[in-house]
């Protein structure tokens, strides 16, 4: 007797002609009572001698989708340390 196994239909993806690929050294998040949103950002140097934040792109998400995505982030940062070890973070950039 052969056992068939039943698999789901990949859902296809395509890429938006607007994608682009960003580089962000900070975020901030936004709450309000209907979605979450991170705002990423850049810190470099603004003008000579003064550093400053560059807003890149703010995502805003469901609060149901906001934390399926945390979960996704919290074992993708899990594999990461257990490659290349434990990242640590100052308390001011918590």
């Amino acid at each position: 007797m052969t056992e068939e196994t039943t698999h789901p239909a990949q859902m296809l993806r395509i890429r938006d002609p607007q994608f682009r690929e960003l580089y962000a050294n900070s975020s901030q998040t936004l709450v309000s009572a209907f979605d979450i949103g991170l705002l990423f950002q850049k810190n470099s140097e603004i003008i000579p001698g003064q550093t400053g934040a560059t807003d890149l792109v703010s995502v805003t998400m469901s609060p149901q989708h906001f934390k399926a995505f945390v979960n996704s982030v919290t074992v993708t940062l899990a594999a990461y340390e257990a490659t290349f070890g434990k990242l640590a973070i100052a308390e001011t950039d918590t």
